[in-house]
């Protein structure tokens, strides 16, 4: 059985960060529609990404499996429809670690260890990433699942809303 860990990602991770967050937005240029810069990148600046490692608001977290770097994750606050909650807002991992359960571990040590509820928004056109999550949604991981009204882009999902040992809402 895998080793999995999450770290949150310090100052020094912020040139590393930005590398891995390059090749996530690559796989996601199919569905985004987003182009690469003439300098080679897509359009995320360094800067930018750095501040996800300074300690504030938005955070980002390494991924290890088997003390491997295996991917990373993006959080932001998204007050949303009247709700302060957090969102998920990119989870990336490395193909060769992918079906090895590292996002189930992400859930159960990230997501499900907090108060407060959750954003998932998944691209509409990202099929693959569509039918994981309905998968962890059916296993009933989350206190509570809710869809939130869809937009042109997104599926959106509202996690994790109903208080500790309340059950899972149906959605």
């Amino acid at each position: 059985m895998a080793h999995f860990e999450i770290k949150q990602a310090q100052p020094d991770d912020a040139r590393l960060l930005f590398r891995l967050l390059q090749l996530y937005f690559f796989e996601q240029s199919q569905w985004s529609g987003e182009d690469i810069g003439p300098d080679g990148w897509y359009d995320a600046c360094e800067q930018g990404i750095a501040e996800y490692t300074q300690g504030g608001e938005d955070r980002a977290y390494l991924l290890w499996c088997d003390n491997q770097l295996a991917g990373c994750v993006l959080t932001e606050p998204a007050p949303t429809y009247g709700v302060d909650c957090r969102e998920l807002a990119d989870v990336f991992v490395l193909p060769k670690y992918r079906g090895r359960g590292l996002c189930q571990y992400l859930i159960t040590e990230l997501v499900n260890n907090t108060i407060h509820p959750w954003l998932l928004a998944v691209f509409r056109q990202d099929e693959q990433a569509h039918q994981y999550w309905q998968r962890r949604f059916a296993q009933g991981l989350f206190r509570s699942v809710e869809a939130l009204p869809q937009n042109p882009r997104f599926y959106l999902y509202l996690l994790n809303t109903a208080p500790v040992g309340v059950g899972k809402q149906s959605i």
